[in-house]
């Protein structure tokens, strides 16, 4: 579904669009943490969060597990694992990103990251893998009230700049994420990866890829 469009912005989820961490550290994580607490881990709930805030993420956990099931437990022990993985530098970057954000800096074409992982968490992420260079702002989830799939975070990550939703290309990995998108007005670059999207997601976005660095001849014919 490619048409013209002007191109002033371009707006990155973090988690499984910018670095492998949905495979690499959060589903590795939350099977660990699982298994320590003793609990069973379910493929498809944890599916469901990909994308979510925090607070939505406890809701399904309990909803799921049930109330006496300690979902603050559970995050503190994975938010540990994390934070070890991310202090050993091992954070894998998704294929074609370096690539595709050297092109955009080169171009001169404004670029930001909208993520629901806390400020905290993808601060130190992002300085880690040197994403500091190619971002100078970025947008949280806990800026916003409603998590994806509204679509408040995009809308707040395009509100500190002084452009149009209809000239930004947001690129999400994730059925939630994509739906934000498509619900801000933007236009969705998918990547699909181990995030479920729907037929409607892929029917909808502005362009289907399969690694970042396939975006560069999109956005040379757009520029």
């Amino acid at each position: 579904m490619v048409y013209k469009m002007k191109l002033d912005l371009c707006v990155f989820d973090m988690d499984g669009l910018l670095i492998d961490t949905e495979k690499k550290m959060w589903t590795k994580n939350q099977m660990a943490a699982m298994e320590i607490m003793g609990g069973t881990y379910d493929k498809e709930l944890f599916r469901s969060m990909m994308g979510c805030k925090f607070t939505v993420g406890y809701q399904k956990l309990v909803e799921f597990y049930g109330p006496d099931f300690d979902a603050e437990e559970f995050y503190r022990i994975v938010f540990d694992l994390n934070e070890k993985q991310i202090n050993k530098g091992d954070i894998p970057i998704m294929p074609g990103a370096i690539e595709l954000l050297e092109f955009l800096k080169t171009n001169n074409i404004k670029r930001t990251i909208a993520t629901s992982t806390s400020e905290e968490l993808a601060s130190k992420i992002i300085q880690k893998i040197g994403f500091n260079k190619y971002f100078d702002v970025v947008t949280y989830g806990t800026e916003v009230e409603k998590s994806k799939p509204e679509p408040d975070i995009y809308i707040k990550a395009i509100s500190k700049y002084n452009v149009l939703p209809e000239n930004t290309l947001v690129f999400e990995d994730a059925h939630s994420g994509a739906q934000a998108a498509i619900r801000a007005n933007t236009n969705l670059i998918l990547v699909p990866d181990v995030a479920p999207v729907t037929d409607e997601d892929r029917q909808k976005a502005y362009a289907v890829i399969n690694s970042l660095d396939q975006a560069i001849d999109i956005i040379k014919k757009i520029i």
